[in-house]
């Protein structure tokens, strides 16, 4: 399942333009998930965004999905071969963006999945023992 659905668009742009903006759902599903991976190598170094993206319906994470459906519009827009993209665009991608950097240096710390801790399975252990005195 995919984690953003095409209603997901409708809370920020009309059907007409998603229509214009990706005439197929090949290339809607690529935008999202060149979103989704970019988003991904921002957030993965602190959550589980395998677990993440696999969470459906009501249990995806609002923001996350806004930011991603902002992102995915953004990586849109070249379809139409605008000379430009529309500032209001550039402006939520930019601001997804830099939340991403927020969460990625933990200044914002959304409730996302974690990675599980896995259990010591009796590896090497690193560090050093009491200090020792010679005398």
């Amino acid at each position: 399942m995919a984690f953003i659905k095409r209603e997901d668009y409708d809370f920020q742009v009309g059907k007409m333009t998603m229509e214009e903006l990706a005439p197929s759902a090949r290339q809607r599903i690529k935008a999202e998930n060149a979103a989704m991976e970019e988003m991904a190598g921002y957030l993965r170094d602190r959550f589980d965004t395998v677990a993440l993206f696999a969470q459906e319906g009501d249990s995806r994470n609002d923001l996350i999905l806004m930011y991603l459906v902002d992102m995915a519009i953004y990586h849109l827009f070249p379809i139409l071969e605008m000379p430009d993209i529309p500032k209001t665009r550039s402006d939520r991608y930019n601001a997804a963006i830099q939340w991403l950097v927020d969460v990625s240096n933990a200044k914002a710390n959304p409730n996302l999945p974690e990675y599980e801790d896995e259990e010591d399975e009796g590896g090497l252990n690193y560090g050093s023992g009491p200090k020792q005195k010679w005398y």
